[in-house]
């Protein structure tokens, strides 16, 4: 649960990010959206569904990235 808090506040960020550079070509790169859940588990076919919507607003790539163990310690240390 706290980790879906976390991914909407980065979410949030994201989107209110992308509107600050609206005249610039940002993001230059792929976003990556981090989750500490195992692959096809639920917190990971969150993450999909939460791309598919985001794409099209963002127009751009994403992709999911799985870090899996230490209780999201990995996951958040792949973030720094």
């Amino acid at each position: 649960m706290r980790f879906m808090k976390i991914a909407n506040v980065v979410a949030a960020i994201v989107v209110t990010g992308t509107a600050a550079f609206a005249d610039e070509k940002y993001p230059t790169k792929t976003i990556e959206v981090i989750t500490h859940a195992v692959a096809c588990g639920g917190t990971d076919f969150n993450s999909y569904m939460m791309i598919l919507c985001s794409r099209h607003v963002l127009k751009t790539d994403m992709a999911v990235v799985n870090k899996r163990g230490g209780d999201g310690a990995l996951a958040m240390q792949y973030f720094r």
